[in-house]
């Protein structure tokens, strides 16, 4: 708890993370933090942890989480799940229907990269660039379907400067998100519009 200016105790919002990967998890913890603080949710008020990004299977690792705890203790669950290129409304479907029976779907908000989260990454060149060290050219980031196909683009781009990515470009995820172009990254992708527009009203409803 904190006090607020008028000398009330104000409770931090609890935010519990579950993501497939490091790259997930670097670039939508940052963006999750900074959309939330740019709608008036500072990071005084939140309490974010990541209990799962390794291994791919962040829909199981939510669904055992809500089997084994109580689900009322958390204020926002964030699942980031590929698209895989199964499309934005059906990969949506699809986790909604998963965790209908849990009753958390109103404090749940779904990152969902289509066809993968390496395409949220070069979609703002310029943020690239400026997390790189190095100048990156215009990797297009339209929609393809095609396994790797974003990875290729990411470490292509950033090979292009002599800098190696050690994780692939993973390590990156955090500068990226506190720099990239929002209004762009909202305009040349429907998932990430989507993210962006459910973090905003979830913090706007608890300034």
């Amino acid at each position: 708890m904190k006090k607020s200016k008028g000398g009330t105790l104000v409770d931090k919002l609890k935010v519990l993370i579950f993501v497939e990967d490091v790259a997930q998890e670097n670039l939508i913890r940052t963006l999750f933090c900074r959309i939330a603080a740019e709608s008036g949710l500072g990071s005084t008020r939140l309490d974010v942890h990541v209990p799962y990004s390794r291994g791919g299977a962040s829909i199981k690792a939510l669904k055992v989480y809500l089997d084994d705890y109580p689900s009322d203790t958390v204020d926002c669950f964030v699942l980031g799940s590929d698209g895989n290129c199964k499309g934005f409304v059906q990969k949506k479907q699809l986790l909604e229907k998963n965790l209908q029976k849990y009753g958390t779907l109103d404090r749940t908000i779904l990152a969902i990269p289509d066809p993968h989260i390496e395409r949220w990454y070069v979609i703002d060149p310029g943020a690239l660039s400026e997390a790189v060290g190095a100048s990156i050219g215009n990797y297009s980031p339209k929609h393809k379907c095609d396994k790797g196909h974003y990875k290729k683009i990411l470490k292509e781009a950033i090979f292009s400067t002599d800098v190696e990515p050690l994780q692939g470009g993973a390590e990156y995820g955090q500068d990226v998100g506190e720099t990239l172009d929002i209004y762009k990254a909202c305009k040349e992708d429907s998932g990430f519009k989507s993210f962006f527009e459910q973090v905003k009203a979830w913090a706007a409803a608890r300034v």
